[in-house]
C-alpha cells in the first residue's frame, strides 16, 4: 500500500482534491453497536412522542389549563414532539440501517426541521424563564421604579417604564 491511498481504498489513487475516485469511509462501529444504539434511540423517541403527545392532549381536553404560562408549555411540547418526529425516528432508522439511506431530500428536511423545530423550543424556554424572572422581579422593579420616577408621573406609566427597562 503506498502512502497516498487510504487504508479504505481499493488501490493506490493520487491525494488529490481533484480525484475521480469516490472512496467510501468504514463505519465506526460494527452493526451490533448500531443496532444497539438504534434500540436506545427508540427507546428514547418511544419515550418522546408519548410523553409530549400526552402533555398536548391533556391541555386540548381541558381548556381551563390553557392559561398564558400553560401555552408556552404547550408550545415547547408541540415542538419536542415534532423533533421527536421529524428528528430522532429517522435517525433511529438510519442507526439500526448503519448509514444514512433514505436520500439527500430527506437528510435535508430532517436537518431542516430538527434545526427549526430546536430553534422553536429554545424560544420556548426563553418565554418561559422571561415570565418567571417577572413574576418573581416585577414587584420589586416596580418598587425600584416608582422611587425613581417624579411624582407627577402617573401610575399607569410605570409599567411601560419596566417594559423599556427590560
Amino acid at each position: 500500500m503506498e502512502s497516498t491511498s487510504a487504508p479504505w481504498s481499493s488501490g493506490p489513487h493520487p491525494a488529490s482534491i481533484h480525484a475521480a475516485v469516490v472512496t467510501v469511509a468504514p463505519t465506526v462501529f460494527p452493526q451490533f453497536g448500531y443496532s444497539i444504539l438504534s434500540f436506545l434511540m427508540f427507546i428514547n423517541t418511544v419515550l418522546s412522542v408519548f410523553n409530549n403527545g400526552l402533555v398536548i392532549i391533556v391541555m386540548l381536553r381541558n381548556p381551563s389549563l390553557l392559561q398564558p404560562m400553560n401555552v408556552f408549555i404547550l408550545s415547547l411540547a408541540v415542538s419536542d414532539l415534532m423533533i421527536g418526529l421529524c428528528g430522532s425516528l429517522v435517525v433511529t432508522i438510519t442507526n439500526y440501517q448503519g448509514s444514512f439511506f433514505i436520500g439527500r431530500s430527506a437528510c435535508v428536511f430532517q436537518g431542516f426541521a430538527v434545526n427549526y423545530f430546536g430553534k422553536w423550543s429554545c424560544e420556548g424556554e426563553f418565554s418561559i424563564a422571561e415570565i418567571n424572572f417577572n413574576l418573581v422581579c416585577a414587584w420589586r422593579c416596580v418598587v425600584v421604579v416608582r422611587h425613581i420616577t417624579p411624582n407627577c408621573m402617573a401610575e399607569t406609566s410605570i409599567p411601560r417604564s419596566i417594559a423599556f427597562q427590560l
